[in-house]
């Protein structure tokens, strides 16, 4: 959707109110940029003040050639994205605390949904305080965390953590 530009707390996890800003500047600079228009810069002294568009100025974007809107194109990638997308964030999750490895598991799904794959498999490799090697515990594991998994109870499935987890360990390990 050329035409769409997110932002908030859901795009940009962080720190609350300082990213979320800074998501929203960037999702205007980027309307902005697509009509040929002075982006917004912050300058000392500038007057605080808020500048409605009418929608119809918005429908004359120019399009970006070089900006594709899905930035992953591998469909065992895409699957994987996919699948990491299905977690709810949830706040006490009682996958993080099923999980005999301690891994972050909301970090690393979060890295899987934005495309950081590498960094997602770094977590996986370094980032548990059981580990006994280079290699991920998840292949032996009985999935408990799948099995604590929140968002099945809100009538999605719940997410193949240990299934996406391996199948990104596999999936790096073969490039």
């Amino acid at each position: 959707w050329e035409n769409l530009f997110m932002c908030g707390e859901s795009t940009v996890m962080g720190t609350g109110s300082p990213s979320v800003t800074i998501s929203g500047i960037s999702a205007a600079n980027m309307v902005l940029r697509r009509q040929g228009k002075e982006e917004f810069i912050w300058r000392k002294g500038m007057k605080d003040f808020v500048k409605e568009h009418k929608a119809s100025d918005l429908l004359q974007l120019k399009p970006l050639p070089h900006i594709r809107v899905n930035a992953i194109e591998d469909e065992k990638y895409i699957k994987l994205h996919d699948e990491a997308s299905l977690c709810q964030w949830c706040e006490n999750a009682p996958c993080l605390s099923a999980c005999p490895f301690e891994y972050d598991i909301r970090g690393i799904l979060r890295r899987i949904e934005v495309g950081n794959f590498n960094g997602a498999y770094a977590i996986l490799r370094n980032g548990n305080k059981n580990r006994k090697s280079y290699d991920i515990n998840c292949f032996d594991c009985k999935a408990y965390c799948h099995e604590a998994c929140n968002s099945k109870s809100d009538n999605v499935p719940s997410v193949k953590i240990r299934n996406t987890f391996v199948d990104l360990a596999n999936l790096l390990n073969n490039e």
